[in-house]
């Protein structure tokens, strides 16, 4: 049947935002009502109205088009279909049987997983020797295509969802390694699956990791991925915690902050050329940067005269890690795909990071946009 693949961009895109806001639902204000505490709902200030029903906060979108689908489509959807984009539709090139993973170093114990029919939980612990010299001899015993077939499916029934990899993709790939290891290693993995198990996941997440992150700037050079106005405030807010009260605020109450987020706010909320600022939330509940990784939820929006709109993300000096590094950069390129408008800013409370801003450089920077 001819499909229509505009309409089923849209739906893809509907369904993963959806999947968002049920997955990361606000389990605090969950708790706070099962405690009997009333959860308020807090309106945009009557005199943001006007101005946020027409501010849409751009986000990510990738252009997708495949051979196979012009096969498929009437002559006038010929064109590139656009959706909300994933991380996972950055792995479509992505093939597992192209890497190893390399065990160098054997487990130093053997464990097994015991069954508690009292607590009705398990637990890991060390097996004695006799156990696992049995465990060992029985599997052994088969010929070696057996156990790396027997073993293979073992472990890839314990990996768990790694969607999009499926089960087979992920058995064909663990049946590869075990043929590369000696006979020791094997014996290793088979006295402590659970610690190779790990392993194994371990280094998938890690090899596609890096493959969304090449991807994801290969395809934002080639203007694949692009960002286009989508997200919008929501009416009303209802926080699981207040913040103070603060001038500027776009909500009649913010959500909850740290110390250093507050005193950062309160500095900017006092620049003259600041509209409205508003604490970000979290939870698929506020506005997300979509890309490469995990969703990033910037902890302030800030709107100026000049009509900028500011994503701000304080961070404490400690912070300093692959992570802050990775949403800068995240960060960082969607701004540049966004337009001169649109700025990204990660403030530091006093260390110099490079392409990041201080609690006090930053003053100066807003106050100018």
């Amino acid at each position: 049947p001819v499909l229509n693949l505009t309409k089923r961009a849209e739906e893809d895109a509907e369904e993963y935002k959806k999947k968002v806001d049920n997955e990361e639902t606000d389990t605090v204000s969950f708790m706070l009502q099962q405690t009997g505490n009333i959860v308020k709902t807090y309106s945009i200030e009557p005199g943001f109205r006007e101005l946020i029903s027409e501010v849409k906060i751009p986000q990510f979108f990738i252009k997708e088009t495949k051979e196979e689908d012009r096969q498929n489509v009437l002559f006038d959807e010929l064109v590139p279909y656009e959706n909300f984009l994933t991380p996972n539709q950055l792995l479509k090139e992505f093939k597992l049987q192209d890497y190893d993973v390399k065990f160098d170093e054997k487990s130093a114990d053997v464990y097994k997983v015991d069954y508690d029919e009292v607590k009705h939980t398990t637990a890991i612990d060390k097996m004695n020797a006799r156990v696992s010299s049995i465990l060992i001899d029985n599997i052994l015993a088969k010929p070696k295509e057996g156990q790396i077939q027997a073993v293979s499916k073992l472990i890839v029934s314990k990996l768990g969802d790694m969607y999009p990899l499926t089960d087979q993709e992920l058995r064909k790939y663990v049946e590869r390694v075990f043929e590369n290891l000696s006979p020791e290693q094997v014996r290793d993995i088979v006295n402590n699956e659970y610690i190779y198990i790990q392993k194994i996941k371990d280094k998938v997440k890690e090899l596609q990791a890096k493959e969304t992150k090449k991807q994801f700037s290969i395809q934002l050079d080639a203007n694949k991925i692009f960002t286009k106005p989508h997200f919008a405030f929501a009416q009303s807010i209802r926080p699981p915690k207040e913040a103070p009260v603060i001038n500027k605020s776009l909500y009649e109450r913010e959500a909850q902050m740290g110390k250093f987020e507050q005193e950062v706010i309160m500095e900017i909320a006092a620049l003259d050329n600041v509209v409205f600022w508003h604490r970000n939330l979290e939870r698929g509940k506020g506005f997300m940067l979509n890309g490469f990784d995990k969703n990033h939820y910037p902890d302030f929006i800030i709107y100026t005269k000049s009509q900028n709109l500011i994503l701000l993300e304080t961070k404490g000096d400690y912070l300093n890690n692959e992570d802050s590094q990775m949403k800068n950069l995240l960060g960082k390129r969607w701004a540049e795909k966004s337009g001169e408008k649109y700025k990204y800013f990660m403030v530091f409370e006093s260390v110099n990071v490079p392409d990041t801003y201080t609690a006090k450089s930053i003053i100066n920077v807003v106050k100018e946009l």
